[in-house]
């Protein structure tokens, strides 16, 4: 039987579904919030949430949560332990 994970590993993710997804929020977000986050950071931050298993929508649900606190995020590391600090 295979796992959720063990089904993922061949998958290969160029970044393009992640680059579309940040661009078209701030388009559509008009003023950004105090949130402060550099986009390659954010962008990681997405493909390592994708790479433990959660899906395109809860990862950035997830993202979308944490930035919502206004908070400003230098590594992919900070934004992770905020949102797993976070609760579900």
């Amino acid at each position: 039987m295979r796992t959720r994970a063990s089904s993922r590993r061949g998958a290969r993710f160029d970044g393009s579904e992640a680059t579309a997804f940040f661009q078209a929020s701030i388009a559509l977000s008009g003023p950004a919030p105090s949130a402060v986050v550099n986009g390659d950071v954010l962008e990681d931050a997405y493909r390592a949430l994708l790479s433990v298993g959660h899906s395109p929508g809860e990862a950035r649900d997830r993202l979308d949560r944490v930035l919502a606190g206004g908070r400003s995020f230098q590594s992919v590391e900070d934004i992770l332990t905020a949102i797993y600090q976070q609760p579900h």
